[in-house]
């Protein structure tokens, strides 16, 4: 982590790769490497890599890449890697080379220097099919007049794509890769870790708000905040740090419940729920939401169904004839009991 100074005089804390990487480290377990690289002469030049950081196994993230394209020729390729988590691949990027096993050998694939650990994290909610989910991302561009030459020749492999099921190959990274990507842009480098730790649910009772935490067991060092606002304004601050509890041997994922309580909460106040991880202050997760609207008349209505049931002041409504005097008054005080339980909510 280190500051940097903007253009107002504040200072900004910079997130790098490798920081963020030490913070994460217990539950880290894989490294998912796919790289489109394109053929100039004898040299293979990296087009564009991604590389995807998870808690998963070596042999999970073998059993997804499986599924990608089979997308090779003498002009273009996709290559694959899962390897343990440790910084080996990163530091070979930084050399400008890394190896890649294939049924045809080993293949070398040629990077511009750069040093991955060395770029900025930036933590921004991501849309999936169901909800967003906020994700680490770093990415790096080169010279957008250097690349041109590799896309001419990945532009000529349009053909290619289409066999494979693409309208063209910045389609066919995008469903590869799970990242936007197209010919204008001189992204060539993306490193992403996915959600490890993430707000599940919100509760409300009366004043006090529950909030669930799934996480992965391996990933500590937690921080729950709160802030309560009512028009506009903050009226209540909390933070808590989220507690361990013991590890399910059988579940990699540890759903964990912390509770916070306030004196007292309206339906206009707005609650936001934000997941840090500690040390770095970095957002894994942030919601919000509104305080529901408490039932205003179940109390009065309790105490009137407490004398007189509504089935019997229906049964009054119904047949008035059979009822006596003393029903009666019970009828006219329903009566006038259900005009106030219908403004009571407005008042």
């Amino acid at each position: 982590m280190r500051l940097r100074t903007c253009d107002d005089g504040k200072l900004e804390k910079i997130l790098e790769v490798y920081s963020v990487l030490e913070a994460l480290k217990p539950a880290l377990k894989s490294i998912d490497v796919r790289t489109i690289a394109v053929s100039l002469g004898e040299n293979w030049q990296n087009l564009i890599t991604s590389v995807l950081i998870t808690e998963k196994t070596v042999d999970e993230v073998r059993k997804e890449q499986e599924n990608m394209p089979p997308l090779r020729n003498n002009s273009i390729a996709l290559f694959l890697k899962a390897i343990p988590f440790d910084y080996t691949l990163l530091n070979n990027i930084s050399e400008g080379e890394v190896r890649f096993s294939t049924p045809f050998g080993v293949n070398r694939v040629q990077f511009r220097m750069f040093d991955p650990i060395e770029l900025r994290v930036s933590s921004n909610p991501k849309r999936n099919i169901e909800s967003y989910s906020w994700i680490l991302t770093a990415t790096d561009s080169g010279k957008q007049g250097d690349r041109q030459q590799l896309w001419n020749v990945a532009n000529n492999n349009e053909i290619t794509a289409k066999r494979l099921g693409f309208p063209n190959i910045g389609n066919l990274v995008k469903h590869s890769f799970n990242i936007e990507y197209g010919t204008e842009h001189s992204k060539d480098f993306e490193l992403t870790i996915p959600p490890l730790a993430s707000i599940e649910k919100v509760c409300f009772i009366n004043s006090t708000v529950e909030v669930q935490v799934k996480k992965v067991k391996d990933l500590s060092d937690l921080q729950l905040n709160l802030t309560l606002n009512r028009e506009n304004t903050i009226i209540k601050i909390m933070h808590r740090k989220v507690q361990e509890k013991k590890p399910d041997t059988c579940n990699p994922l540890n759903l964990i419940t912390e509770t916070f309580e306030f004196e007292s909460i309206i339906p206009c106040d707005l609650i936001e729920v934000e997941l840090i991880l500690r040390e770095s202050a970095l957002t894994l997760d942030k919601k919000s939401g509104l305080a529901p609207l408490s039932n205003s008349v179940e109390p009065l209505l309790k105490a009137l169904n407490a004398f007189c049931s509504i089935e019997k002041f229906e049964s009054m409504l119904l047949e008035p004839h059979i009822h006596t005097k003393t029903d009666i008054t019970l009828r006219m005080l329903w009566h006038g009991c259900f005009h106030l339980l219908a403004i009571i909510p407005f008042i």
